[in-house]
């Protein structure tokens, strides 16, 4: 087993008075056997929370139609986050089972990444979200 590590998400500064959604590619990887997602916000203002997601689709290289993608579904999500800080997610067969922190089951080789974030017109977030892939080799 090996593991390598990717940058998913970094933003600067997102402000806004609006709920949104930002998603990383599809990612795929068939030597994929786990995955730690390690969310670290930098700064939190006001009303503003977040939530990340880790959603899995079917295998095979990430498809081109609408249809097929809405066949992702989410195998673990954090709570709301609220304030700065650090939030990890696990998954990988073998583990002990968190709810919203570590999942017990084998991980697909396609996913993506789902950063929800909701504020108000003076809230702004700051954050990173980097995946550390557990690969066999």
């Amino acid at each position: 087993m090996s593991t390598v590590e990717q940058r998913l998400l970094d933003t600067s500064t997102f402000a806004g008075s609006a709920t949104f959604t930002l998603a990383t590619d599809w990612q795929y990887d068939a030597r994929l056997k786990g995955l730690i997602l390690i969310t670290d916000v930098d700064v939190v203002t006001a009303s503003a929370n977040m939530t990340i997601t880790l959603e899995v689709g079917k295998a095979g290289p990430a498809p081109s139609s609408a249809q097929s993608r809405e066949a992702a579904y989410t195998v673990i999500a954090t709570p709301a986050i609220t304030t700065s800080g650090l939030s990890i997610l696990k998954v990988f067969a073998g583990a002990s089972a968190v709810a919203n922190q570590v999942a017990n089951e084998p991980m697909p080789p396609r996913w993506r990444v789902v950063a929800s974030l909701s504020a108000s017109a003076a809230d702004f977030h700051e954050f990173t979200v980097d995946a550390y892939k557990i690969l066999d080799d």
